[in-house]
């Protein structure tokens, strides 16, 4: 596991707050690109007001610059410029800076107007526990970030962590034994923040590809297999979940929490898929929705940068 995680849970929870969706949805989209055009790259983030902030990184040295909209840093040569729009880029400057920790990244110098950070060593990589099964020793390389679409609630960032049969369990989660658990630490109104999205049974591990009949407890007798929904802000979309490289299959279950505000939650069935490359490191949850004539699913994307 990173060091990054290492941090207290409530200052990762509150650099988080301080992103809205649409600003999340910006940077992981902004950190991709970076990740895949280019070693080096420079951002260029308005926010509202006079005062910009511009950030210039690589893999090993994030340097934020805070100044004035007419002014900013001299381009460096082979850096890769990725600008945000105005209405993306409002109060990213603070939790930006904050966000260097997320990085692994120590701040070794503080000038006018420019921070520096350089990445830290990583921590060692703990190995999974003994005698847990093959379930809990494939859930153990997922720890770390997440982010996914939660539909019209935007981007969500997740903290995913292996937890042991004697470890608290959440409040009236019915597994209760080896488990993956995904906290929020970016919510909505119905899951907020510090609550629990999903938990993963480590002993239901099955191998091989996904069977939209056998894997859906709920499916109508002979009826065609219900199909699977995403959704995101912009639109709806059916996935073919079986033609995607599923390796193993795990039961879990899903917090759901029907008025916002009102915290009175449910747990209802759901279903993790692990893949193969080349989609190993993306997890997707499915929702069975028993009732339903759909089931829906949540596509989870390592978050950018965030180091295992």
């Amino acid at each position: 596991m990173s060091a990054l995680l290492e941090l207290p849970l409530a200052l990762q929870t509150q650099i988080f707050r301080e992103l809205s969706a649409s600003d999340l949805g910006a940077l992981c989209c902004t950190c991709r690109a970076l990740k895949e055009h280019a070693n080096q790259a420079q951002l260029d983030l308005t926010s509202s007001g006079q005062m910009d902030c511009t950030l210039q990184l690589s893999q090993e040295v994030l340097l934020v610059h805070h100044h004035f909209r007419q002014a900013g840093p001299l381009p460096l040569p082979g850096l890769r410029t990725v600008r945000g729009s105005a209405d993306q880029a409002g109060g990213m400057g603070a939790a930006l800076t904050g966000l260097a920790q997320y990085l692994n990244m120590s701040p070794v110098m503080v000038r006018l107007g420019v921070e520096e950070y350089r990445r830290a060593a990583p921590a060692p990589a703990l190995p999974p526990p003994q005698g847990e099964g093959v379930g809990m020793a494939l859930l153990w390389e997922y720890q770390g970030l997440w982010s996914g679409s939660y539909g019209p609630h935007g981007i969500e960032v997740l903290r995913l962590t292996a937890s042991s049969a004697s470890e608290e369990v959440p409040p009236l989660c019915p597994i209760t034994g080896p488990r993956l658990q995904g906290l929020k630490l970016c919510g909505d109104p119905n899951v907020p923040a510090l609550k629990h999205s999903f938990v993963v049974d480590a002993l239901s591990c099955l191998l091989g590809p996904y069977n939209p009949q056998a894997d859906d407890p709920f499916a109508p007798g002979q009826a065609p297999a219900r199909p699977v929904l995403t959704f995101s802000e912009a639109a709806t979309a059916i996935v073919d979940i079986s033609s995607r490289p599923v390796r193993a299959r795990f039961s879990a279950t899903g917090c759901i929490n029907v008025v916002p505000g009102l915290w009175q939650p449910e747990w209802v069935p759901a279903q993790l898929l692990l893949y193969s490359a080349p989609w190993d490191r993306i997890l997707t949850l499915i929702f069975l929705d028993q009732g339903e004539p759909f089931m829906h699913a949540i596509d989870f994307e390592e978050f950018p940068f965030a180091q295992r």
